[in-house]
């Protein structure tokens, strides 16, 4: 009886060395799966700089003037400078700040 308890223990000791790549890579994947999709939420409530170019029709130097300025809140999103959607017009519009380049 002893003989086939330490088989059955050898086998399965044996089973979740086999196993453990496996489960290792299932559990990578979900979770890169839920990355990905956690960046994907936050890239949609975002715009990029070249959108608030647009939005506030004003000069790059000018939206990191303002960004200095603290009248413009920026996000640093995989080295890349990123804005609320629904914060422009909080920030700039709201306050009634002049665009001075204009």
């Amino acid at each position: 009886m002893q003989d086939q308890d330490d088989i059955m223990m050898s086998i399965l000791r044996h089973l979740a060395m086999m196993l453990r790549p496996m489960i290792h890579e299932i559990v990578f994947e979900a979770y890169r799966q839920v990355e990905d999709q956690k960046v994907e939420k936050v890239e949609e409530d975002l715009i990029t700089i070249s959108d608030a170019m647009k939005y506030y029709s004003c000069s790059r130097a000018t939206i990191f003037n303002w960004i200095r300025d603290k009248k413009i809140t920026s996000y640093k999103l995989g080295g890349k400078l990123y804005f609320k959607k629904d914060g422009l017009g909080k920030n700039l519009k709201e306050r009634n700040f002049k665009n001075k380049s204009k």
